[in-house]
């Protein structure tokens, strides 16, 4: 018999014994009923301390995951706020709340309008409703904001649709970043280039108008130069001849100086000018190595050249002229006595190729980069040229890119020799003459060969 029954019974009998019998299969159901009763609320107390067991591990759960998630929003480098279509604040992270001047809990759940300027509130609320509207992130807006303090900041923002568990767009997320040292640094280097500008453009004008000024006495010179020699043409005297040599040549080499200065100075202002007209390239390289050939006999270096004929192009024929001589004049400098110079004008893929192979010095591996500037030279570790102003080059590649070609060199290295090659478009019977003003961007080479700049 249960014990609660049973003190119920002798509570209300004074023992069992006086119990009526009929009662005793009343009593046995009660007994049993209390019995299944005890059962099943040990099953429910069982039940309900395993699901509260569960219930504190998934809190437990949920609050570790939820302090993880804020450290990471806390931590995240920029400033994060939710917001509704109200221009409430429903949440942001520390950065955020620091920007504004006031902790989380006093931003939170407030109106834009209630804790910023009211046009500042109103030109982010204006946004806020662009994307509300259209349902479409908002990406990479660049302004000014004032922070607590009212400093303006310069900030990038990028704004995303906030929607509920239906889909629905209920608000922005919104994410940014102080760019404030970036504005700074852009600036500063905006000014840095501006003064850059300014110094290249004087160095242009300086060095144009000491070419110009250096050509007013250098050009009676010469006239003076060609005067004299007809003059002392019948002087047999060997010293006096061989001292006029030396005069003419350093006048003709100081006006090749000269004139590389001035080309420089025009190619960097782009008033470098060309006249142009229709011309066979393989008589101008003709004309070109007739011109080095005497120099060439005199320093024992043997000449070739093979062309095809013919090769038409649009070009100027004195500065394309001007450029197979700096091209051929750079491998006289470079090449020793009992070498050899190639010089070969063929036509390829539309374009005429003129190409300068020597048997000299080549192009040291750790110099081949900067070799097109201007006022670059290669280093001759045997001192066996007189420097030059290192214009030649860069003043050749301005031509050929003024006449919509490009120039490269290729050389294996030191002692290998190098080829200095250039290509023009080639002009079609019956089109029209154009040459390119300007190129955007100077080509350095073209995809094959492997190929390296031409040393100065």
């Amino acid at each position: 018999m249960h014990k609660l029954l049973e003190r119920q019974l002798r509570s209300h009998f004074g023992d069992l014994a006086s119990v009526p019998a009929e009662l005793a299969p009343l009593v046995d159901a009660v007994s049993r009923a209390y019995e299944e009763a005890d059962g099943d609320r040990a099953l429910l107390e069982r039940s309900l301390e395993l699901s509260s067991q569960e219930l504190l591990q998934r809190f437990q759960a949920l609050r570790k995951q939820q302090n993880e998630q804020q450290v990471i929003f806390n931590s995240a480098p920029a400033l994060i706020f939710y917001k509704d279509t109200e221009n409430r604040i429903l949440r942001l992270n520390e950065l955020g709340a620091r920007a504004m001047g006031r902790p989380i809990a006093e931003l939170e759940g407030k109106s834009c309008y209630d804790v910023m300027p009211h046009d500042v509130a109103k030109r982010l609320h204006d946004d806020d409703l662009e994307v509300v509207r259209s349902g479409q992130p908002k990406l990479g807006i660049v302004e000014s904001h004032p922070d607590a303090s009212g400093v303006d900041h310069w900030v990038r923002t990028d704004k995303v649709p906030y929607r509920d568990e239906t889909g629905k767009v209920v608000g922005v997320v919104v994410f940014s970043q102080d760019i404030t040292e970036q504005k700074k640094a852009e600036e500063d280097l905006k000014a840095a280039y501006r003064k850059l500008e300014e110094l290249v453009k004087f160095r242009t004008q300086f060095l144009n108008t000491t070419a110009h000024e250096l050509r007013t006495p250098l050009t009676p010179i010469i006239l003076q130069s060609h005067l004299l020699r007809d003059a002392l043409s019948h002087l047999s005297d060997p010293q006096q001849r061989k001292g006029f040599e030396i005069l003419d040549r350093n006048i003709r080499r100081l006006d090749s100086l000269v004139r590389d200065v001035l080309d420089a100075a025009r190619l960097q202002s782009g008033r470098l000018p060309l006249r142009v007209a229709e011309l066979d390239m393989a008589r101008v390289v003709g004309d070109a190595v007739e011109t080095v050939a005497p120099q060439a006999e005199q320093q024992h270096i043997t000449l070739e050249s093979r062309s095809e004929r013919p090769l038409l192009v649009a070009g100027d024929p004195v500065r394309l002229g001007q450029v197979l001589t700096n091209l051929l004049a750079n491998a006289l400098k470079f090449t020793p006595e009992g070498g050899k110079i190639t010089v070969t004008a063929v036509a390829s893929s539309g374009h005429a190729i003129v190409s300068v192979q020597d048997t000299g010095i080549g192009v040291p591996p750790g110099q081949i980069a900067r070799l097109f500037q201007p006022f670059s030279q290669v280093h001759d570790p045997m001192q066996t040229t007189a420097p030059g102003t290192g214009l030649g080059l860069y003043v050749s590649r301005g031509i050929v890119e003024q006449h919509g070609g490009n120039i490269w060199c290729y050389s294996a290295g030191p002692n290998a020799g190098s080829t200095f090659s250039f290509r023009l478009p080639l002009l079609k019977p019956g089109a029209p003459i154009v040459v390119a003003e300007k190129p955007e961007e100077p080509v350095m080479a073209p995809a094959t060969p492997t190929t390296a700049p031409i040393r100065p």
